[in-house]
């Protein structure tokens, strides 16, 4: 399933990682994990 979401303007410029966090109410470490296994993409 594919969900895409649009960056909010206070989160360009910000690591991918600590955007993905606020934007899915999750800690920045399951965020980086999601990342890391191409769960979370640009």
């Amino acid at each position: 399933m594919t969900h895409l979401a649009p960056a909010p303007d206070a989160l360009i410029g910000k690591r991918f990682d600590v955007a993905v966090a606020k934007m899915l109410g999750i800690s920045r470490a399951k965020a980086s994990d999601l990342v890391a296994s191409g769960q979370a993409r640009v």
